[in-house]
């Protein structure tokens, strides 16, 4: 164990991984998606159906992610896209992969004890702003209305 750690701060620490590597909540896929169809809306050469099948498919990846990594994979896509057609779902996973195997890799050697002392637990943001909550309230009606197809359950 690295100095100055105690066994409760070990713990700590594989409680905030565990947290930072659970799948993707409800809450946050429904953010993510909903970035995904505004982007995506955009696209001038991608028809309605395209795009609510698109969807479909970049859900079945982003629910997989951790929360906020589902949310980077979209920025990170939508910033280096520079394709006329849909990204494929896997460049979503693709985006953050390093992140995930990085918090796995060190989640991993708090639990064998294999410690190094550069780990770091992700930031886990616990509060939300207004305009967050806002936001969030605003995609969840979108999904609840049918506006993000089969999303809404």
């Amino acid at each position: 164990m690295p100095d100055g750690l105690t066994k409760s701060d070990l713990k700590n620490a594989l409680d905030d991984y565990q947290l930072a590597l659970k799948p993707c909540t409800k809450e946050a896929l429904a953010v993510s998606l909903g970035e995904l169809t505004d982007w995506i809306s955009t696209f001038s050469n991608v028809t309605a159906e395209q795009r609510k099948k698109a969807i479909r498919y970049y859900a079945e990846v982003l629910r997989e992610l951790p929360s906020d990594l589902a949310y980077e994979a979209v920025l990170r896509v939508r910033k280096n896209y520079r394709f006329p057609s849909l990204p494929k779902p896997g460049d979503l996973a693709a985006a953050v992969r390093d992140d995930l195997l990085q918090r796995r890799k060190e989640r991993n050697a708090i639990e064998t004890g294999s410690l190094t002392g550069q780990e770091r637990p992700p930031a886990i943001r616990k509060e939300r702003s207004e305009a967050d909550k806002a936001r969030v309230a605003e995609i969840m009606a979108q999904f609840k209305s049918g506006r993000m197809g089969e999303f809404a359950e």
